[in-house]
């Protein structure tokens, strides 16, 4: 499973999971996030199997001069088609074939891709529902997506330029990973969409992010003290 941040910002777009693997007893690090296209990127959360048919179909559009809503149609028929292919190799499809909703449930992902053009925009696939369109707010899904939310909260009425929305982005799946959530684990990976085109931070980038937020913390911590120091009955 996968935790996906997208948080907007005035000149860009950020979208962040973690970058853990899980199967079986083992855990690897691996990256969950692509480029689209030169405006956009895309990850997802839900069974491997589907969603590494779509990433290889996908990467035939990163030369695409393409929008998001231009790309729609096959985007959404990649993801069909994908279900199709693994459903024709599922015995449990025989049993359910009477029963759409149930079969619908037997491979189930999410997809959510994020580009910028003049603004910042969030499309949410499933392979249920119909595309649900994201602008100017921030999209959070997958494990852990409650207490990031709630996380969230202090900030949402705030605009942030790419550069501070990428850092709580990545405060934001370093508090929830350090909860234990199953599923999810460290590290962070953060992707930038911006008029620049689209950027992967490398571990020297998050890695400053990670100092940054410790003596954010830190200083809290600080604040916290002193004020309940001043308020306290004399």
């Amino acid at each position: 499973m996968t935790l996906i941040i997208a948080l907007p910002a005035s000149d860009g777009i950020t979208l962040a999971t973690d970058a853990m693997l899980n199967f079986g007893g083992i855990k690897e690090r691996t990256q969950k996030i692509f480029r689209l296209t030169n405006r956009a990127c895309w990850t997802a959360t839900g069974e491997l199997a589907l969603i590494q048919r779509v990433s290889q179909q996908l990467a035939a559009f990163q030369e695409s001069p393409q929008t998001l809503k231009e790309l729609l149609p096959a985007i959404t028929n990649i993801i069909k088609g994908s279900v199709r292919d693994l459903l024709a190799f599922d015995f449990r499809a025989e049993l359910f074939m009477n029963n759409p909703g149930a079969l619908a449930q037997l491979h189930r992902a999410d997809f959510v891709f994020c580009e910028w053009a003049n603004s910042p925009i969030t499309l949410h696939l499933s392979v249920v529902g119909t595309p649900e369109w994201v602008v100017d707010r921030a999209f959070l899904l997958g494990p852990g997506d409650t207490f990031a939310g709630s996380l969230y909260q202090k900030y949402r009425s705030r605009a942030f330029n790419l550069h501070v929305s990428s850092m709580l982005a990545y405060r934001l799946l370093d508090e929830t990973i350090e909860t234990g959530m199953f599923g999810i684990g460290a590290p962070v990976d953060i992707w930038q969409v911006s008029a620049a085109g689209v950027k992967q931070l490398d571990d020297t980038e998050t890695g400053s992010m990670r100092d940054a937020l410790k003596v954010v913390r830190d200083q809290e911590a600080v604040l916290f003290e002193k004020h309940l120091t001043l308020s306290a009955p004399h």
